[in-house]
């Protein structure tokens, strides 16, 4: 006969430990479905998707870079004459940072072939998903090269439904 006792603090720990070993059991199935992310490769008219990323560093002569990561839907949005102050050439080999927009999202870039006029950039962003663009980037225009990206919720929601 089972017993129908309530859970007690005593034995509180003990379900507290089943969660923590189920939940680390569940890591590998969750790294694998972000591996398998959404990765495009092919850019129907070379536009990338809305939530690529590009980083932009505004014109100053003197000053320090400042450097922006926007979504293509943004910079896309970006009136031309505020588009004239950016160029997509950037002057750093790579970067860390937040960016200026206060916001504490972790991104980054490699500049991975400088050929002086153009550039091969991968821009990395993190918020509630991952994502890795890759572009040829020029004074005032890139192209796509590959998107990728990763998002947690669609990865539990696929372990949920295992």
């Amino acid at each position: 006969m089972a017993d129908s006792r309530p859970v007690t603090v005593r034995h509180a720990w003990l379900l507290r430990v089943l969660c923590w070993a189920l939940f680390l059991a569940a890591l590998p199935a969750m790294y694998l479905t972000l591996s398998s992310a959404t990765a495009v490769t092919a850019f129907p008219n070379g536009e990338p998707p809305s939530t690529f990323v590009v980083v932009v560093v505004q014109r100053s002569a003197g000053a320090p870079p400042d450097y922006r990561w926007l979504y293509w839907r943004h910079w896309v949005q970006t009136p031309a004459d505020a588009k004239s102050r950016y160029t997509f050439l950037l002057p750093e080999r790579s970067a860390d940072g937040t960016g200026t927009d206060g916001s504490h999202d972790p991104r980054s870039f490699e500049v991975i072939e400088d050929g002086g006029d153009r550039q091969i950039v991968e821009a990395h962003y993190s918020n509630t998903h991952m994502s890795w663009s890759r572009y040829r980037a020029y004074h005032d225009r890139i192209e796509p090269i590959s998107y990728r990206q990763a998002n947690m919720l669609h990865a539990l929601l696929a372990l949920a439904q295992q």
